[in-house]
């Protein structure tokens, strides 16, 4: 596999679709040159998941567990789809692989941790038919160049809640891909939290294959210094009576520059699709950036659908009535900040949600103080 990732990342070019007119790349290619990131640190996987499922690292694979691997792997996300998609493969350290029986409830807790040089890894989800579970994974690690595909595949009627905090050091950049195949009434409901890095770049997927069939996507990041975002969240409907609901909010400080990017595709079978998609970013001083790229791809009659986006400074009404009831400005822009992100935060609980609070609460700290 290294060899065969090593040639095609070799063959590949980077895309080349101008951004807009003005700005060929809002995200710099370069900042993802494996140049950068020499060496082979640690690097690490630990699952720890209910009892009477798989929740196992790929070197830690019985012999069935392997031929479902074989099966799956690579189905939904080829490594030709991308430069860096071929880079880990190239570098694929380990992956892990989670598999929920029939009507069978589950927990699932990925803790992933990379240190220095490229780290590739892959991981599937696998829920058969009538199974629930939730899932959070965590990537953390310092000065590595974090290059990641994680294929979700949803029987009929099965549920998953995947919660996913990125949290790596400011000397690290992250590349990942996550993308859900939805079958007859399953549902998804992502929840992807960009904290750390200064460069990542991610891309949330959901194809709905079969009537019933429900996704949805949220999305958070917060920048600071001169951290660098770019993340889509996408909904692919191909058959009728699909729904979902996309939301992305991102917070930018000092220097620190976002790009959101969203698509619905609705093809000519998908009638009676609901689906909507909302973009917003919050610029906390007069050198951060924001982007945002939402679009709507609809061949067929009788949906419903529609798409929005913002991007706003602090609302200033907002913090002189904090101000008025005693607030210092500077935790009034907190307060502020807090209850913007708290929309997608929301959505979430446990540990997840326990984690993002924290490393916000720490951001505020450190960018206004």
């Amino acid at each position: 596999m290294r060899k065969k990732g090593e040639a095609l990342y070799s063959s590949l070019a980077w895309p080349a679709l101008a951004d807009s007119p003005v700005e060929k790349e809002y995200t710099q290619n370069q900042l993802f040159n494996q140049e950068n990131f020499k060496g082979n640190g640690d690097f690490q996987i630990a699952l720890n998941g209910s009892r009477g499922i798989t929740a196992k690292c790929f070197s830690e694979l019985g012999k069935d567990e392997e031929t479902t691997l074989k099966k799956y792997f690579e189905s939904g996300i080829g490594a030709s789809e991308h430069k860096l998609l071929a880079l880990k493969n190239a570098h694929m350290r380990d992956g892990f692989l989670v598999i929920v029986p029939e009507n069978a409830k589950a927990e699932v807790e990925i803790n992933i941790k990379a240190e220095a040089g490229v780290a590739g890894f892959h991981g599937i989800v696998i829920l058969k038919e009538g199974a629930e579970a939730k899932v959070y994974e965590k990537l953390g690690g310092q000065g590595t160049l974090a290059a990641s595909a994680t294929e979700v595949f949803l029987g009929e009627n099965s549920s998953l809640k995947y919660d996913f905090t990125e949290n790596l050091d400011f000397e690290s950049v992250n590349y990942s891909v996550k993308r859900a195949s939805l079958e007859k009434d399953a549902k998804i409901v992502w929840n992807t939290s960009f904290l750390g890095a200064k460069a990542s770049s991610a891309v949330v997927d959901c194809k709905l294959m079969a009537e019933g069939a429900r996704a949805e996507n949220y999305n958070s990041f917060f920048g600071m210094k001169n951290q660098v975002f770019d993340i889509s969240t996408n909904s692919y409907h191909y058959a009728p009576n699909t729904s979902g609901n996309l939301l992305s909010r991102g917070v930018l400080t000092q220097e620190s520059k976002g790009t959101y990017r969203g698509l619905i595709y609705i093809n000519e079978k998908a009638g009676n699709t609901n689906c909507f998609l909302n973009g917003h970013a919050l610029l906390v001083g007069e050198k951060a950036k924001a982007n945002s790229v939402p679009s709507l791809e609809i061949h067929t009659n009788d949906v419903q659908s529609r798409h929005g986006a913002t991007v706003d400074h602090l609302d200033e009404e907002k913090l002189f009535y904090l101000m008025s009831r005693g607030l210092p400005r500077k935790q009034a822009e907190k307060t502020v900040i807090e209850g913007f992100v708290n929309d997608v935060f929301m959505r979430s609980s446990g540990s997840a949600l326990n984690d993002w609070e924290k490393i916000i609460s720490q951001r505020l700290v450190e960018g206004f103080d």
